[in-house]
């Protein structure tokens, strides 16, 4: 739908225009906007349709004599008014109370019509609110990592694939000064439901460190643990969850850290 349909749509013009209770300066911008806009008829019957089924909904039914209660009281007051100015007394009041009150039930079921349109509103707004502030977190987030990668500190390293699994291409991204670690994935070999990737840090003189274990990716590059003084790091292959020590049968690659 056109924005400026959509804005006069939600003015709530339309609806004070179906219950006449628009001024002249109003009034004169919808009959505007209905002959520029013609589509609007059909939102104009839409609200007369509303507004009437919350008449009926809510009717009070009158009393079977009302009819001619009125022409009476009608004739009554003409008669009377030749001859005095004055106003209409006793049952008459009753009958002027009934329109009244029939008038607010009226104004009521507009009110509670139009206050619901606002609360719809509102909550899509809100939705809308929420979905974009999601989307800016994730805008957030893909612009640190993108400064983390640019980094001038950074050391991009590709794995040396074995000949086990040579269709592994992996980068690493390990930057020891702001002590931030990302693997980035281009190609892996397909584990079966009983596996998992598992990272690992490799020291002189220790045993290999067990890091992150992983086996659905999320995107293309994800952060890993960072370990000082790493001389290397590698990936196996482990069964579900990962292990202690790693599986070196199946050694999918090592990076070669530079000191």
């Amino acid at each position: 739908m056109d924005q400026k349909l959509k804005d006069i749509i939600e003015s709530g013009l339309l609806e004070l225009y179906v219950i006449g209770a628009l001024n002249d300066q109003e009034l004169r911008q919808v009959e505007t906007w209905l002959n520029k806009y013609p589509q609007l008829q059909s939102e104009i019957q839409d609200i007369e349709k509303a507004l009437g089924a919350y008449g009926k909904a809510n009717a009070v039914t009158p009393p079977e004599n009302l009819k001619q209660v009125i022409k009476s009281k009608l004739s009554k007051a003409t008669d009377h008014s030749v001859h005095s100015n004055e106003q209409p007394q006793g049952s008459n009041n009753n009958l002027w109370k009934l329109i009244m009150t029939l008038g607010l039930i009226s104004i009521v079921g507009f009110s509670l019509y139009y206050i619901n349109r606002l609360q719809n509103k509102v909550r899509v707004i809100e939705t809308t609110l929420i979905a974009c502030e999601n989307e800016l977190k994730e805008k957030d987030v893909d612009y640190v990592l993108l400064e983390d990668l640019k980094h001038q500190s950074n050391q991009i390293v590709l794995a040396e694939a074995t000949e086990k699994y040579p269709e592994t291409e992996i980068y690493i991204h390990n930057n020891s000064v702001t002590q931030k670690t990302f693997l980035q994935f281009q190609s892996l070999p397909t584990l079966t439901d009983d596996q998992s990737f598992q990272l690992w840090s490799l020291k002189e003189d220790s045993d290999p460190i067990p890091l992150n274990v992983f086996d659905k990716l999320d995107g293309e590059i994800i952060e890993v643990a960072f370990i000082e003084n790493t001389m290397a790091y590698a990936i196996t292959i482990e069964p579900k969850g990962g292990s202690q020590s790693p599986n070196l049968a199946d050694l999918i690659g090592v990076f070669n850290i530079r000191s």
